[in-house]
């Protein structure tokens, strides 16, 4: 079977990741095809995406020696650096990713998750910056801000004011409201958590995916008696046992 770039590509799309491994390592292994950038570097965006990090680095050092790296492959290098503990490498990398303006917003978010994989969560917060001075509507980036400010120290208002910032530009947003409630309730506000999940949907509540969140959410429901909710966040909660889903809250 002769093998090409398109078809490792069209592995790479199909979402296959084991396959794209397969393909991409036979086709390297053709003495014509060794120093083709393209492919390692899909070899080791694949090979990222199954936490295999310490081929994925090995495979895109080898592809940055041929071909220009994207940035997303760039942002995958520079995290697999933090998993393998070479945690300098890694914030030197990403550093470069903030000060790139063709890195679009949504991979600078990315960034900063894995800035802050490597303690660095003040520089997390720089790409957030960099983020929202780009688009001043991306709510998204306010919230993670709030979270990074949380992590790096900053005061409880200073958090709770970008995370009601993010609020304010996605106010349909369910996770953000919990991350709220969650923020209040740690500093003993339970009214104004209330406020924010008073009118939560059933499918509101069956959109989080956390089940500390929705023992806190159902408990606030409980001290107004809204059986309803509550049996509606039990059932979610139950849920998420039964398929093993953990807590993704602190």
């Amino acid at each position: 079977m002769c093998l090409s770039n398109t078809d490792i590509e069209e592995a790479y799309d199909s979402g296959d990741m084991g396959l794209v491994v397969r393909i991409a390592q036979q086709f390297l292994a053709d003495d014509k095809n060794v120093d083709n950038g393209l492919a390692w570097e899909l070899l080791g965006l694949a090979q990222h995406r199954l936490s295999d990090f310490e081929s994925s680095v090995s495979s895109l050092e080898h592809a940055s020696l041929l071909i220009p790296l994207s940035s997303l492959s760039r942002l995958g290098l520079a995290y697999g650096y933090g998993q393998i503990g070479k945690q300098e490498l890694s914030r030197d990398l990403l550093l470069t990713l903030i000060s790139d303006s063709n890195v679009p917003n949504e991979l600078l978010l990315q960034v900063a998750t894995a800035l802050d994989a490597v303690k660095q969560p003040v520089l997390a917060m720089k790409a957030c910056r960099h983020a929202v001075e780009r688009d001043p509507q991306l709510s998204q980036a306010y919230y993670d801000m709030g979270y990074y400010a949380k992590r790096s120290g900053y005061s409880p208002k200073v958090v709770e004011s970008l995370v009601r910032r993010a609020i304010s530009l996605d106010p349909q947003c369910v996770y953000f409201r919990i991350g709220l409630v969650a923020l209040l309730l740690q500093h003993n506000r339970p009214q104004e958590a209330l406020d924010h999940v008073r009118d939560l949907t059933a499918c509101q509540i069956d959109s989080i995916s956390c089940s500390k969140c929705l023992q806190r959410v159902a408990e606030l429901y409980a001290s107004v008696k809204d059986q309803q909710r509550v049996e509606r966040c039990k059932l979610r909660i139950l849920h998420l046992e039964r398929m093993g889903v953990p807590p993704d809250c602190e």
